[in-house]
């Protein structure tokens, strides 16, 4: 899934919703920067992207934005693309 941010709980629907989040050295689950993803409480491995702004048409990070990261254990990798935009919001 990524980094995620916003965590909130359906009580009644028993589900969980996650937004993705920016952060150095992680990155984007399959949905990418504008995902917002559902997991049940019932099988918490089974999640799905509910929502995702980019396909709407909403960018939530500048075009072309090229990131190095480790994609292997003990790998390591700058992500120095990130590294400007930390606490940045949207463009």
């Amino acid at each position: 899934m990524g980094a995620v941010w916003g965590l909130a709980h359906d009580v009644s629907r028993r589900q969980v919703y996650a937004a993705a989040l920016a952060k150095r050295h992680v990155g984007f689950g399959p949905g990418d920067s504008g995902a917002i993803y559902r997991s049940s409480i019932q099988s918490p491995l089974h999640t799905q992207l509910l929502y995702d702004f980019d396909r709407q048409g909403i960018a939530t990070r500048p075009k072309g934005l090229q990131r190095e990261v480790a994609t292997v254990l003990g790998k390591s990798a700058k992500d120095a693309a990130m590294y400007n935009l930390i606490g940045q919001i949207s463009p």
